[in-house]
């Protein structure tokens, strides 16, 4: 029961996850670059800050797990999960300036 219980709430978190990234592109990438505030490269600054935050927790949880076990488990993609959805939700957090 439990394990059906974490399943189904990191399932809904991860769509609501995608959602808020999602809204977060447009309204802080597409519509300030309709308004003419930041130029085309500009406009993925928030999914690259993003990108960079999974990355890099995923990267750095995977070479700490690798450091301690010496060994990848099944166990450990479920740790991996919440860590990238933990740092999504940091990244979504974060102030993005614009001029």
């Amino acid at each position: 029961m439990k394990n059906i219980l974490n399943k189904h709430l990191n399932l809904i978190l991860s769509i609501s996850l995608c959602l808020l990234i999602i809204f977060g592109f447009y309204k802080n990438g597409i519509l300030v670059y309709q308004k003419g505030y930041i130029s085309l490269l500009e406009m993925f600054k928030p999914l690259l800050l993003v990108s960079i935050c999974i990355g890099g927790a995923a990267l750095g949880s995977f070479i700490s797990e690798h450091k301690n076990s010496k060994k990848i488990k099944l166990e450990y993609l479920s740790k991996l999960k919440e860590v990238m959805i933990e740092s999504a939700i940091l990244a979504c957090t974060l102030p993005i300036s614009t001029s």
